[in-house]
């Protein structure tokens, strides 16, 4: 991926001779200086659509979240009863430290502007696994934002040389 940007995915197509063979469905722009991506894709109406967004996962910790807004409307996420709202603007993503324990919970909360008034839409306690990392999208579904979380068992940590 570090020599092809935009990234080519391919998709079996049938040549003249009946034979299978590949070609371009798609090519998507990878994020400048990424160490890693996260490949995103989803069908919308007649065609299927991706985003390469710009994800350390080899060097991600169970506190390291990563928080997509596929949606129109910036997002302010509060992780922890006392800590700062984190923005996400509308389309971004942002890997976020959160200061919740290992193996404990946190409260989340989120917030937006809704019918002209910034209003929660989204608050509740989710667990903080010491082996996993949370991916956070929040997307537009007419007047109301979905959040999914998404949890992604950690890479396993580099082997020591020679060993």
């Amino acid at each position: 991926a570090l020599k092809a940007n935009p990234l080519p995915l391919y998709k079996k197509v049938m040549n003249d001779d009946g034979e299978v063979t590949f070609a371009i469905a798609s090519k998507v722009k990878l994020p400048a200086g990424a160490k890693g991506v996260l490949l995103m894709g989803w069908v919308a109406g007649k065609e299927t659509r991706y985003v390469a967004i710009d994800d350390d996962f080899g060097s991600a910790r169970f506190n390291d979240w990563l928080l997509i807004n596929t949606g129109t409307r910036p997002i302010a996420f509060t992780v922890g009863e006392k800590n700062r709202p984190i923005l996400i603007g509308p389309g971004a993503s942002v890997t976020h430290r959160v200061g919740a324990e290992k193996g404990k919970g946190t409260a989340v909360l989120a917030q937006a502007p809704i019918r002209g008034e910034t209003r929660t839409f989204f608050s509740t306690y989710w667990p903080v696994h010491p082996d996993k990392r949370a991916v956070v999208l929040f997307v537009d579904d007419g007047e109301k934002i979905r959040v999914k979380r998404i949890t992604d068992k950690l890479a396993p940590p580099p082997k020591p040389a020679g060993g």
